[in-house]
């Protein structure tokens, strides 16, 4: 698994990837932590991945192509769209086409590699 990460240093990641905002990284943290993807640990306030995310993660890296949805370039993208649409270059509706057609195409080809999902949950939690 990845080393811990202190808040700051998490903030600092996600500032350099361009995911959230002053407003809404912390929202971003938060459903990390309820979504049960990492928790908090006293005294360091250190974030640990927790199984789910460990699992999530290496499935991806088990499917046969790429599969990037492990990666922070793609909520950046989304989050660039959006600034798009604020600023008047791109309609809500493209910047909703456009992020629909790249979940689904990940969805899918999640759906055909499930096997990986089974695999990668079978070696964690063995």
């Amino acid at each position: 698994p990845p080393s811990p990460l202190s808040e700051a240093e998490l903030i600092g990641m996600m500032d350099e990837q361009g995911i959230g905002t002053d407003a809404t990284i912390a929202q971003h943290i938060k459903k990390t932590l309820d979504r049960g993807y990492v928790e908090k640990r006293v005294p360091n306030n250190t974030f640990h991945p927790l199984p789910l995310s460990r699992i999530l993660l290496d499935s991806y890296t088990r499917m046969p192509q790429a599969f990037d949805l492990g990666v922070p370039h793609l909520r950046a993208e989304m989050e660039r769209d959006m600034g798009k649409v604020c600023s008047g270059q791109m309609t809500r509706q493209e910047c909703v086409d456009k992020t629909v057609d790249m979940m689904r195409g990940l969805y899918r080809h999640a759906s055909v590699n499930s096997r990986c999902l089974h695999a990668a949950a079978a070696a964690i939690l063995a």
